[in-house]
């Protein structure tokens, strides 16, 4: 059987927020940074420090962005992957690093990807995981889809997206009648013009 691994379940945790900040209402701009870095030069275990940056977090007080990062984290993660993450900092999209990291995984697949922490000017030899998705950015409805999830995977238009308890849940339009997942069982999403490929 498939699983998320710790960074896909993350991503969909953090995607949630942003959706949730927007009420649900399609578009919406995903993160232009996430990263996973350890937490000191000196500090050498499975801690690691949760950086991201995203549009919509521009103006808003940080300690309400910081509440609502946590609260989503700790709504779909175990207790144990919670406690890998040492702390979270949020750093404005406008920043040199937001743009060498975006950059840097331009032509990348979707997921993760290690690099030397010298990419954001670190001088150890420590690596950083940089993390990748397009799921949220690609969502609109009325779009065609091929949908992975974990267990299976279909293809069908989305009708709509709301909340669920601590996920949201998407309603597709397939071949065989209504269809529906929740956000957070998303493996992958594939535009229509991807699907085929």
């Amino acid at each position: 059987m498939v699983t998320l691994d710790f960074s896909q379940k993350v991503v969909r945790r953090l995607e949630l927020y942003l959706l949730e900040l927007a009420a649900y209402q399609l578009p919406v701009a995903g993160y232009d940074l996430i990263l996973l870095l350890p937490v000191a030069p000196d500090f050498w275990n499975d801690q690691r420090t949760l950086l991201v940056s995203a549009p919509a977090f521009v103006g808003k007080p940080l300690l309400e962005v910081l509440g609502g990062l946590i609260g989503t984290l700790r709504g779909g993660i175990s207790d144990e992957e919670y406690l890998t993450i040492y702390n979270i900092d949020v750093i404005d999209p406008a920043e040199a690093v937001v743009q060498r990291v975006q950059q840097y995984l331009k032509k990348r697949d979707e997921g993760e990807t290690e690099a030397s922490v010298s990419l954001i000017g670190g001088t150890t030899n420590q690596t950083l995981t940089a993390i990748k998705s397009t799921v949220l950015e690609e969502l609109a409805r009325e779009q065609p889809y091929r949908v992975e999830l974990l267990e299976a995977t279909f293809d069908g238009r989305l009708v709509s997206i709301g909340p669920q308890g601590n996920d949201a849940v998407l309603v597709f339009d397939t071949e065989t009648g209504p269809r529906n997942c929740l956000f957070s069982e998303l493996v992958q999403l594939h535009s229509a013009s991807h699907a085929t490929r």
